[in-house]
């Protein structure tokens, strides 16, 4: 082999190791994340005094808050933050494998009855992956609630205040993207989240995104 080929394999090698995946946390003390806030005639989605505010003004605007941190949601993760309802009748939670309001995955609990489920959205076509299921884990309006999603391998693991929901088989990553999915006319207050990786997990640079688990 000689010297320029050497140099080339080189520096392909570098480009495609893999690397440890980069946890991220945020308390909402500023915007640094670059969240993406609004305040329009349906939904006002600011960061104020520590928190992420979420208010819907309109039944049929639900607010998809999603955030593209450049990880590989593949690799095994802990999704985790706090949720509190202080107005309305629908639900919050997370999405995760976003890509777009049509295709997604979606962890939802509702504070009115003590409820939740799991879907996946795949062109606008929902699948069901956990249908609503009561559990008294789940805290009511004007409590706040602390949701976790934790990928292990082929499963999903969904967690409410610490207690286990129920466990999914894994789902498809149309996208990076992971957040909140907050339904119709309501108010809400969020805050803690955190994405966290396994110390083993790693990635390949340019290999992120619109994968199938196997």
């Amino acid at each position: 082999m000689n010297k320029q080929i050497l140099i080339v394999f080189l520096l392909l090698s570098v480009v495609n190791q893999a690397f440890t995946q980069r946890s991220v946390i945020d308390n909402f003390n500023n915007n640094k994340k670059k969240w993406k806030l609004v305040d329009n005639d349906f939904q006002k989605i600011v960061i104020d005094d520590g928190l992420l505010i979420v208010e819907v003004f309109d039944d049929e605007a639900d607010a998809y808050i999603v955030n593209d941190f450049k990880a590989d949601l593949t690799a095994n993760f802990v999704l985790e933050c706090e949720f509190t309802k202080y107005e309305g009748e629908t639900g919050v939670g997370f999405l995760w494998g976003f890509e777009n309001e049509q295709n997604y995955n979606r962890f939802l609990i509702t504070t009115r009855d003590q409820e939740f489920n799991a879907v996946t959205y795949r062109n606008g076509e929902v699948e069901w992956i956990s249908d609503w299921t009561f559990s008294e884990a789940i805290n009511l309006d004007y409590q706040t609630n602390k949701l976790k999603i934790e990928k292990k391998n082929n499963r999903i693991e969904l967690y409410a205040n610490d207690q286990l929901l129920t466990t999914i088989s894994d789902t498809e990553m149309f996208g990076n993207q992971v957040g909140f999915f907050v339904g119709g006319t309501s108010v809400f207050e969020i805050d803690n989240f955190s994405i966290t990786f396994d110390k083993k997990t790693k990635r390949n640079k340019g290999k992120e995104g619109k994968k199938r688990n196997k």
